[in-house]
């Protein structure tokens, strides 16, 4: 089975192509001109370069392919991005792979979306993928226009499928460094609210194989499904598995009213517009790394989803638990240097 991984570079991507690599796929990896490609050359990929912004290179990609696995995106909130930076990309760029995959005869096209593309929730139940798309922000709204396009060439014959991931984490990823692993390792972690919010955080070990069997099952094809852990954690089991994790179980959580969390989101906010520096601004998104909207989601269930369709219909059942993932991303941290000594 010859598989095309773009985003191959990424977080996500990176980890799907070697799981595929080692499930004997042949796998051939988009990747752009300036991506590391070493890694995926040595698990025996093929590396191909291209760009989501040039159909040319799209459809030399996609030659020979069976299945398409779409992760090349902006993948998340950048301080300097415009909503047309995001429309190029995420809904533009996916209609070119699209049309060079419907050209091409592909029998798979699995796009991996975004929690974004749908929003929070407005009744203090899971989001399910039934619900109606109300995006709150630029790159949600980006890829949810990717969705309609993806929608729009399953109908036109292109078997296609929609994956939407919530927040990722696990080995290869220091995006949740500095926000959580990190700041539990110093003993201590602010927190507005009780800790009883409901949030979703999903293994990347768990979503791979949401993602295989979305591009396996036959019944997937034409569906939309939320991929992420087993069910929905509290803001407390969040901290308590990351404090085990990292061996500070000594944890100290200070908590801090919400409205006193308004007022200093909205002076972080106002800080990091000059001082470019953590916590004001987190280096991976040029973002503070607390503002307001902090604040007012671990204060309210909004963020959560269900997975109930994925394991009825795709017999979608995570392997790693939330204790088993934390403990493999602190490992991964720490022997890389992101948690000290």
């Amino acid at each position: 089975m010859t598989v095309l991984v773009t985003g191959a570079a990424g977080f996500i991507g990176g980890h799907l192509a070697e799981r595929l690599v080692a499930d004997g796929y042949k796998v051939r990896c988009l990747v752009k001109p300036d991506s590391d490609k070493k890694r995926l050359e040595q698990m025996g990929a093929e590396v191909v370069v291209g760009d989501l912004r040039e159909p040319v290179s799209l459809r030399r990609a996609v030659k020979g392919m069976e299945k398409v696995y779409h992760l090349a995106a902006l993948a998340r909130l950048y301080a300097w991005l415009k909503p047309e930076d995001y429309t190029v990309i995420n809904s533009t760029g996916t209609r070119n792979l699209l049309e060079a995959a419907h050209l091409a005869g592909v029998k798979r096209f699995v796009h991996v979306s975004t929690f974004d593309a749908v929003g929070p929730s407005r009744d203090g139940k899971p989001v399910t993928e039934e619900m109606p798309c109300q995006p709150v922000n630029d790159y949600g709204r980006s890829k949810l226009e990717g969705e309609r396009a993806v929608r729009e060439y399953n109908a036109k014959g292109l078997p296609c499928v929609i994956v939407r991931p919530p927040a990722v984490y696990g080995p290869r990823s220091t995006l949740h460094c500095a926000r959580l692993f990190r700041p539990v390792s110093k003993g201590w972690y602010p927190l507005f609210g009780d800790g009883s919010t409901l949030m979703e955080l999903n293994y990347v070990g768990n979503q791979v194989g949401g993602i295989m069997l979305a591009g396996e099952k036959d019944r997937a094809v034409g569906n939309t499904y939320f991929i992420s852990d087993a069910r929905s954690y509290t803001i407390n089991e969040v901290l308590h598995a990351v404090s085990k994790a990292v061996g500070r179980e000594d944890l100290r959580i200070v908590r801090i009213p919400a409205t006193a969390g308004l007022v200093m989101g909205a002076a972080v906010e106002a800080v990091g517009k000059v001082v470019p520096i953590w916590p004001f601004r987190v280096p991976e998104t040029g973002r503070p790394a607390f503002s307001r909207n902090t604040v007012r989601w671990t204060t309210n269930s909004t963020w959560f989803c269900s997975c109930e369709k994925a394991k009825r219909e795709l017999g979608y059942r995570p392997p790693y638990s939330l204790e088993e993932g934390t403990k493999l991303t602190a490992a991964w941290l720490r022997e890389n240097g992101h948690l000290g000594t």
